[in-house]
């Protein structure tokens, strides 16, 4: 009756269908069961890792799925016990980790590049399609699996390159943006992400109101006191009026033109007190007062941050709105 089942012509849904008819403990009923299989392999992975998860008092086994769904590359076993743990630097109880890494041995495997340590991914991608499944149904518990990993690579991790590679991206998905802001702009490892990730990564919290109206916006501005200093967009060498107020990449002078101004939309006005004709520094928030005949120093976008085409609202909305 098995082999007759529309998803037997899969070999991965046979050899899970057969696992599942092997800790079922119910003979009379495994003709019943067997009928209430799921057809298609998304289905039944779905349905089997539901069955581990509701049986796993420990709650190790639902936590230890998500967080290897939830990394880029898969984690090293020493990673995910200290990751799986409630006090961090301490790994978790190895009964706990034992138990778990036992009941996900079919779903896992160990893969490695030249020279690296293995690490546990998923062994096909559908097994990870309902994981995902899973996740998606909450937002907030995607978003906190998220922030735990963003937190062990920033603050535990001690190998540079996957700190550049993850903290960016679970900080992202975890909508952490101003921790992600501070990443970029204050820790000597975000200073090696590439500009131009820094800038999809921001792009994706920006305002992007239409800011084509004169009226309707005001181009931001430094002041005379910080256009000189260094550090307020990112670790550069560059002063402040030199950089791209996103990314921190640096902006050549031909640049410096009205198409890669920054702009702030009418919902986002420059930070600090607003006067009629004056500019606001967007670095320390206060008034710009200039000499005559002097003209303010104003900020601009880099060629990876300034959309082509249109001009929008460079805020970075940390708050969501």
């Amino acid at each position: 009756m098995l082999t007759e089942a529309e998803g037997a012509n899969n070999p991965l849904w046979l050899s899970m269908a057969c696992e599942e008819l092997r800790v079922f403990g119910i003979f009379e009923k495994v003709t019943e069961y067997i009928s209430g299989l799921p057809e298609t392999l998304d289905g039944l992975l779905a349905a089997i890792l539901a069955r581990l998860i509701r049986e796993d008092e420990s709650k190790v086994v639902e936590k230890m799925l998500c967080y290897l769904e939830c990394s880029q590359q898969g984690l090293k076993e020493t990673e995910l016990q200290l990751i799986l743990s409630d006090d961090m630097p301490t790994p978790i109880a190895m009964l706990f980790w034992s138990m778990a890494r036992r009941t996900l041995k079919p779903f896992l495997r160990s893969a490695t590049r030249s020279g690296e340590v293995e690490r546990l991914q998923f062994f096909h991608m559908s097994i990870r399609r309902a994981v995902q499944t899973f996740l998606d149904k909450d937002q907030s518990t995607l978003q906190a699996y998220h922030s735990k990993l963003a937190d062990y690579f920033l603050n535990h991790c001690t190998d540079d390159a996957t700190v550049i590679l993850e903290v960016p991206y679970q900080l992202s998905r975890a909508k952490s943006v101003q921790k992600l802001i501070d990443f970029f702009r204050k820790d000597s490892r975000g200073a090696k992400v590439h500009s131009f990730q820094r800038s999809q990564y921001l792009k994706k919290f920006r305002c992007m109101t239409p800011v084509n109206q004169p009226k309707m916006c005001t181009q931001y501005g430094i002041c005379q006191f910080c256009e000189n200093g260094r550090g307020a967009f990112g670790q550069t060498p560059f002063p402040n009026k030199d950089c791209c107020i996103q990314c921190g990449n640096f902006v050549p002078p031909n640049f410096k033109n009205d198409k890669q101004a920054a702009m702030s939309c009418t919902f986002h006005p420059p930070p600090g007190p607003r006067f009629p004709g004056k500019h606001t520094c967007i670095v320390c928030s206060k008034p710009i007062h200039l000499a005559p005949g002097r003209k303010p120093t104003l900020a601009y976008l880099c060629q990876f941050c300034q959309l082509v085409g249109f001009k929008t609202c460079c805020k970075i909305k940390t708050d969501g709105r």
